[in-house]
């Protein structure tokens, strides 16, 4: 049975990870959030513990709090940062769904289980959804959460809670999960773990929420976003509302559709309620990771993927050794496969020819004239550079690099777009955006460099 979670992973492989490391190579992906953390990776370091972002204009650490960066930073050594993180983050999903395969493998769960949640951890349209929306370190958690729960399976506290450990330094959102944990620990009676999710929790939440304000300013545009409700604001809209039921749709469904009116199972539920009680782990992880994105708002790309974790383990901690027939097994990978279809069609457009994207085709001679110009804007260094949104996770080396539409800095010494109607101008309008072109085009103290069907860069004049 372990060569179908091979295949699964090489699927994933195939269809998710290759593509978008070929996406990010014809500058597909827009500086949120591939640029961010792209630029976090090139700039942290022992000597520059808190980073100003161009990208983002601001310190790194007074956004999120994520120092799980730190681990992966010096990897930029041997391949591009934005590179860095995309291979960070699938290898992470990859990992991630190893978690309930082991299990298996050690006969803790059927090989059934084991299989269909491998394949919900790396084909839920949640997991996909972050995956081709590269890379935040709130997609790189997947991977402690889903050993977390493996380990609290088994009764492994320790590794459990270093795992935890590791998921805090991904979002600083998880003391609301240690402290949920801590309280469904205690009720299992197990009182030495409940003690050090609880510690750990108060801790980090304390470090995070005091003291790295008290020494390095506010995050005011997260906290302030969960300070006003934003999360329940998007709730009482229709859309919001209907976006959110088919997102938590998206993700019980296939397991609801395996798990439903076996008899076998509600027979022993009735009979012996105590041996589901455990099952109250993963529970509890998934409520505190909804009530956070129900303060948090959005429910987009990383942010509602690590809800793919607990949603599965409480399938995990469920079926645990109860074998699921062929016959549903099957219909779990076809209603798997149909609710990640937009996704995997994305994934596929690499292997059929296609562009990922409408404005990143895939011309040999666009992808010439954009990297000799930024190799021109690398070689002169003569100041920072203001460019399109799809060209900054590649630019993150240039100091000062600057997204089009996204920073309030002036004075920049290039401008670097494309010229095809296609081009990606998010975040302005595209009557934004040619109206920037206007006024450095007619500006005296610019000088346009390059001008041609693709690119058009310009440099102010000394």
């Amino acid at each position: 049975m372990m060569r179908y979670a091979l295949i699964l992973i090489a699927v994933f492989v195939g269809i998710v990870w290759y593509p978008v490391e070929s996406a990010w190579l014809d500058f597909c992906f827009n500086n949120f959030d591939l640029g961010i953390y792209a630029q976090a990776i090139q700039l942290l370091s022992i000597g520059d513990l808190n980073p100003w972002l161009s990208t983002r204009d601001l310190n790194l650490f007074n956004d999120h709090f994520d120092p799980i960066l730190f681990l992966f930073s010096p990897f930029r050594i041997i391949a591009p940062a934005a590179l860095v993180a995309i291979r960070v983050e699938m290898a992470g999903l990859c990992i991630a769904a190893l978690a309930p395969i082991w299990l298996a493998y050690r006969k803790s769960v059927s090989w059934s289980v084991g299989i269909a949640a491998c394949a919900m951890l790396l084909f839920s349209p949640l997991t996909l959804d972050a995956a081709f929306y590269p890379a935040h370190p709130g997609t790189w958690s997947l991977a402690p959460l889903s050993w977390m729960l493996a380990f609290l399976y088994l009764g492994w506290d320790l590794p459990a809670l270093a795992m935890f450990a590791l998921a805090l330094a991904c979002k600083e959102e998880y003391p609301l999960v240690g402290l949920l944990l801590s309280a469904a620990l205690w009720k299992l009676q197990r009182a030495r773990s409940a003690l050090g999710f609880f510690i750990v929790s108060v801790v980090w939440a304390v470090g995070v929420f005091v003291v790295r304000p008290y020494l390095i300013g506010p995050a005011a545009l997260y906290t302030d976003a969960v300070a006003q409700g934003a999360g329940l604001q998007l709730l009482i809209t229709y859309d919001g509302a209907r976006q959110v039921l088919i997102r938590i749709g998206c993700l019980v469904l296939p397991f609801l559709f395996v798990t439903f009116n076996q008899q076998s199972l509600s027979k022993e539920f009735a009979a012996k309620r105590a041996d589901f009680v455990p099952a109250l782990v993963p529970v509890v992880c998934l409520v505190a990771l909804v009530s956070v994105r129900i303060a948090g708002g959005y429910w987009g790309n990383h942010r509602a993927a690590p809800l793919v974790a607990p949603a599965v383990f409480c399938f995990v901690y469920l079926l645990g050794k109860r074998s699921l027939s062929i016959s549903r097994l099957v219909a779990f990978f076809v209603l798997t496969l149909a609710l990640a279809f937009p996704a995997l069609e994305l994934g596929s457009r690499v292997w059929r020819g296609k562009a990922f994207k409408k404005h990143c085709p895939v011309d040999p001679e666009r992808l010439t004239a954009l990297q000799e110009s930024m190799d021109y804007i690398r070689e002169n260094d003569d100041g920072p550079a203001l460019v399109q949104g799809n060209l900054v996770p590649s630019m993150v080396d240039v100091l000062g690099v600057s997204q089009v539409g996204a920073t309030k800095e002036r004075g920049f010494s290039y401008l670097l777009i494309e010229k095809e109607s296609q081009r990606n101008t998010w975040p302005l309008s595209e009557e934004q955006f040619s109206a920037l072109e206007t006024w450095w085009r007619t500006n005296e103290e610019k000088r346009i460099v390059r001008d041609d069907k693709y690119v058009l860069l310009m440099e102010t004049i000394n």
